[in-house]
């Protein structure tokens, strides 16, 4: 299955809005005010000290972290949130064109809960956002030497 990108359904907005509500509470922020990321920092590794697997369901909280990093590249690095579907299934992302940016913050979070990793949106962030704005180049650089026949379309990035 050739892999398809689709802006998400007002269900999957108002998934990505409940997921930032539980975010700004995990946070202690309030209405749509922006969360910053030592603060998501700070709320994931509180989580993380309570968190116990045996009787709590980590997917909502790692959806929650997830959803606001996410958020966070949209605000600030130009991304669109997109709906990824493929072979192996159907994920929320966040897309960045030109360049085909494609970043899956659910999955980043996923893979740092798995590790016990701390501390890791504010360290991440400065190199991932060195890495989009490159890859964006790129794509505008490549858009400028195609010519007007040629083809478009380019290989899909997964950031992790």
């Amino acid at each position: 299955m050739e892999r398809k990108i689709e802006q998400p359904n007002p269900a999957e907005y108002g998934w990505i809005e409940d997921n930032l509500r539980k975010a700004r509470e995990l946070t202690g922020k309030t209405g749509a005010e922006e969360i910053p990321l030592d603060k998501l920092d700070e709320a994931f590794a509180r989580w993380m000290d309570q968190h116990d697997p045996k009787k709590e369901d980590p997917n909502p909280f790692i959806n929650a972290f997830g959803i606001a990093f996410g958020q966070y590249l949209v605000d600030h690095d130009d991304m669109k949130w997109a709906v990824v579907i493929d072979d192996q299934g159907t994920e929320m992302a966040v897309h960045g064109k030109p360049g085909d940016v494609l970043i899956f913050p659910p999955n980043f979070v996923s893979k740092r809960y798995v590790s016990r990793q701390k501390n890791f949106f504010s360290l991440i962030y400065p190199e991932m956002k060195k890495d989009i704005e490159r890859l964006k180049a790129q794509g505008k650089e490549e858009l400028t030497a195609l010519s007007p026949l040629g083809n478009l379309d380019k290989p899909w990035w997964k950031f992790w």
